[in-house]
């Protein structure tokens, strides 16, 4: 690892920079020039430190071919993590034996069918010519790499809609049968208005008595990752109390290639597995089938943690 408090050049570190810059350890000078870098850019778990005009010495050898690949692999982990978790992964909070025995009845608030369902189409090749230009060429990349998840997620959308995936309704529908089959009542309710702040549903709007709402958020696409394009289905689910103020069970599920933290995670049937993104649209009915099977799987899992 490239340390930015030891160089003046485009570099690249990680959390422990991060650790050290909050404890007000700060940069130590140049090793070629002596002077101190100017500023500090920030980007998710990558710090780009811009090297100081007058210093002459720098270079992307420097930097070195291995560390650009790992810097590069670090940023598409970014973005792809922003994709895979755009739904707000929630603190997980498993159901007690206490709190269970309370549950009788369970309203389900209706969820809505996301309004794009996304590709990740996988990390730019070539990217690594933008690191040579530090802080901006990361910058650079970053925004290209933004402009094609946007590109791929409208083409994909544009190509399913008219097949109406219905998401929601296939997560609710599976919950709701499971649910049932394990003795609780169950009442779809639509969606109460939002808090003030805009963050979360008014659960006390909810109309009938009930012992805990259900509120899940979803959404779906295909992302490139390890060694193929898989369906990704990613669903927060958080069990509340009528009143809103107690969480009695949370959980984020994702039907994807690969989860992160306390995310559970739900390997993807290899019959849905393409070689790459154009492969998709070789028959966009199977396509839609994977999401759908996603949104299957994860409602399954969730049933069984309940």
């Amino acid at each position: 690892m490239i340390k930015p408090s030891l160089y003046c050049l485009p570099s690249v570190a990680r959390y422990p920079v991060q650790r050290r810059i909050q404890r007000g350890a700060g940069f130590s000078t140049c090793r070629h020039c002596q002077s101190s870098p100017d500023r500090l850019v920030r980007a998710g778990t990558v710090v780009f430190s811009p090297a100081p005009a007058k210093c002459r010495q720098f270079s992307v050898r420097t930097l070195g071919g291995r560390k650009v690949k790992a810097a590069i692999r670090n940023l598409s982990i970014i973005i792809c993590a922003v994709v895979l978790t755009a739904c707000a992964s929630t603190p997980k909070v498993a159901l007690s034996p206490e709190a269970k025995q309370g549950l009788k009845r369970i309203a389900v608030v209706q969820t809505t069918e996301p309004e794009k369902y996304f590709v990740y189409p996988g990390q730019l090749p070539g990217g690594f010519v933008f690191y040579m230009f530090g802080a901006i060429g990361g910058a650079v990349i970053g925004g290209i790499e933004a402009s094609r998840i946007e590109s791929a997620t409208t083409r994909f959308t544009t190509a399913v809609s008219p097949l109406q995936p219905d998401l929601s309704g296939t997560l609710l529908s599976g919950v709701e049968e499971g649910l049932r089959a394990k003795g609780y009542e169950i009442h779809r309710v639509p969606a109460p208005p939002m808090l003030p702040d805009g963050k979360a549903y008014d659960l006390s709007r909810v109309d009938g008595q009930f012992d805990a709402v259900l509120v899940t958020e979803l959404r779906g696409g295909y992302v490139a990752e390890g060694k193929g394009v898989a369906p990704s289905v990613t669903v927060s689910a958080s069990l509340m109390s009528k009143s809103g103020s107690d969480r009695i069970f949370a959980t984020t599920y994702t039907y994807s290639p690969e989860g992160r933290g306390e995310v559970v995670q739900i390997e993807p049937d290899e019959k849905f597995v393409v070689a790459s993104v154009d492969a998709i649209y070789d028959d966009v009915n199977v396509a839609v089938e994977g999401l759908r099977t996603g949104a299957r799987k994860v409602a399954e899992r969730m049933v069984a943690d309940l």
